[in-house]
């Protein structure tokens, strides 16, 4: 089996060893009234976003000037981020973009990690800006800039496309975050790439979901601003699943990026009739599985490809799986594909010596074109990113995957080597979440694992010894955790022990760890079965999508394994269900099955009173 080949569209290769702000301005240039972005509050073209992004220059650089320090942004998932981010790059500094939804302390290490002398931020995160900053280093709020700034292209030194351009912070071993560092020619690779291979043209609208903090955001921002093409932005938590099928009809969404658990929950909302006809492509950022393919193909045009892929943040994207209507799938899970082009993809045994097709081993890849390294960490750097005898410009970085190369090239991802996993399409190291429990004056001994179900998806699960052999509060440590760990590393199931089982070598015995099956999970409250229509109803869904029987109605949606993925999925459910309109903040404010059954209540209870408001209109509008 070979990749099906792909239309190209023109972006020459030299503009790799150029920056990232010099393509920008030439599509500016070129498209100059053609929408740039498009959201909830509306839209902005290319001369307005550059116009914008001028602004942020000019202040950057009257302060700090070209320091290629890293400059801090603090936005959530808006519009208002991308100008922010043109503009510190257009200064000739790295950015790095910090999530407001995610524990303060973790943002606080980050920023001072970074060493950053400014954060840019909006309105409504100032006062979380303040905080993290503690009046140690300047806070600039787009919203407040004077309107005097020229708006014209700034004038500073050339941008070497070596010079650092972003700093992604991933979960680390240590038990702390580190930023993996990327260059402008690490990432002008990847979009000439993708544009050219994906035919990326100006007529492409192109989603952006995930979170500009993470990584994998760099591509659709960039795919779509470097080509001239349309970014249009989802807010998940805010717009809800249930809007995400009608949003990708209206937007016209041609390329659609979604972790993969999403998709999955995004297939099970669709209707028999539901159509996407300009859709071109779909890239689940995750493991792809057979049966996802067969599901969603009766959806999407027979033009339409899927891709599933390989990449980590210090890799990029390594190998690529084309899925078109003529692709014949073998087993459940398919394969990561090829090799892309600058990518020498080698399997590798425990000397680190090159193993023959069809063997087990480390996947690693040896190209020009991989991150800097990781901020301020020489030792783990040169570690990870080996020097290639003989060719100076590369290196190989091996990426603790196990993995299969068939005799056509073909790439088998097995599983990892350590205790690194992919949780919704954030990589997280079970060692960080263990440290964040040890340091809890409750817990003595703690061992966490990943469970997986059916279609792939994990959800973490922490056996912990407490300290004196107390009782523990799995409500405080929830809590506890909140204040260190994003949510997407929080353990939805805790499983106290008296002691963690040993081998006779004094490691974990994993097979007597006790299996933490699905069904409800040990919790602080006793079990009260519903006692409304709406309290079984609710219960019902709750079961279905959580996986978990029975529920009770004090039973917190988080304590039985929820987050935000399933929170949406169990709005858009809730609302087909009971005829209302609940956003998915209804959840989080109103978690059990007594308090959400009232929200739900008052929400069908306004619905129904709407209703009855606007037939009264239309009579009296009747003359009756």
């Amino acid at each position: 089996m070979v990749e099906p080949s792909m239309k190209q569209y023109p972006f020459s290769k030299a503009e790799i060893e150029r920056s990232i702000p010099e393509r920008f301005e030439r599509i500016v240039e070129q498209y100059p009234w053609r929408t740039a972005i498009r959201s909830e509050r509306g839209s902005i073209t290319y001369s307005e976003l550059n116009s914008l992004a001028n602004r942020v220059a000019q202040v950057i650089m009257a302060e700090i000037g070209a320091s290629l320090a890293p400059i801090t942004l603090l936005f959530g998932h808006e519009p208002d981020i991308i100008p922010a981010l043109l503009g510190v790059l257009k200064s000739g500094n790295p950015y790095a973009a910090l999530d407001p939804d995610i524990p303060a302390a973790r943002n606080s290490f980050i920023v001072e990690d970074l060493q950053t002398s400014l954060i840019i931020t909006n309105t409504g995160h100032q006062s979380l800006a303040e905080e993290l900053s503690g009046k140690n280093f300047q806070v600039l709020n787009v919203d407040h800039l004077d309107s005097n700034l020229p708006e014209h292209n700034p004038t500073v030194q050339p941008i070497s496309p070596q010079s650092l351009e972003g700093i992604f912070y991933t979960s680390g071993t240590t038990g702390e975050p580190k930023g993996v560092v990327r260059s402008h020619r690490c990432l002008l690779h990847r979009i000439w790439l993708e544009s050219n291979d994906y035919a990326i043209n100006p007529e492409d609208n192109i989603s952006l979901i995930h979170s500009s903090s993470f990584g994998a955001s760099q591509t659709d921002i960039f795919n779509a601003l470097l080509n001239g093409a349309t970014l249009s932005l989802f807010d998940l938590k805010k717009q809800g699943l249930d809007r995400l099928v009608p949003w990708l009809k209206s937007e016209e969404i041609t390329f659609f990026h979604v972790p993969s658990d999403l998709f999955r929950q995004f297939i099970e909302l669709l209707k028999e009739d539901d159509a996407f006809p300009k859709l071109r492509q779909v890239t689940p950022s995750g493991r792809l599985f057979s049966m996802d393919v067969d599901r969603i193909r009766k959806h999407i045009p027979e033009d339409c490809v899927l891709i599933q892929r390989l990449a980590s943040t210090e890799t990029g994207m390594i190998t690529r799986f084309i899925i078109n209507k003529n692709t014949e799938l073998r087993g459940n899970v398919i394969p990561v594909g090829y090799a892309v082009q600058d990518s020498e993809v080698l399997i590798l045994d425990e000397s680190g010596d090159k193993l023959q097709p069809n063997n087990v081993g480390e996947i690693a890849v040896r190209s020009s074109y991989l991150a800097t390294g990781y901020w301020r960490r020489p030792e783990m750097t040169a570690a990870a990113f080996l020097p290639v005898p003989g060719e100076s410009d590369k290196k190989m970085y091996r990426l603790g995957d196990l993995g299969r190369m068939r005799s056509d090239g073909c790439v088998e991802l097995i599983g990892r080597k350590d205790s690194q996993v992919k949780i919704r399409g954030y990589r997280v190291e079970l060692g960080e979440i263990e440290a964040a429990l040890l340091s809890l004056e409750e817990i003595l001994e703690v061992f966490v694992i990943t469970q997986e179900r059916h279609g792939g998806e994990k959800r973490l699960v922490a056996y912990v010894v407490p300290s004196n052999h107390g009782k523990v509060s799995r409500k405080n440590l929830r809590r506890s955790l909140n204040e260190k760990l994003p949510e997407y590393m929080i353990p939805s199931i805790f499983i106290t022990l008296d002691k963690l089982p040993l081998t006779d070598r004094k490691k974990i015995a994993l097979d007597a760890l006790p299996d933490p099956g699905w069904g409800r999970p040990e919790l602080d409250e006793e079990f009260i079965p519903p006692r409304t229509s709406i309290e079984v109803s609710l219960a019902e869904i709750w079961s279905e999508i959580l996986f978990v029987v029975p529920v009770g109605i004090s039973d917190n949606f988080f304590e039985l394994g929820g987050h935000s993925l399933l929170a949406a999925q169990i709005t858009a459910r809730t609302n087909t269900t009971f005829k209302t309109d609940l956003p998915m903040r209804a959840l989080f404010d109103a978690p059990t099955i007594s308090e959400f059954a009232a929200a739900v209540e008052i929400a069908a209870r306004k619905e129904s009173d709407l209703e009855r408001g606007n037939l009264e209109k239309s009579i009296k509008l009747l003359g009756y």
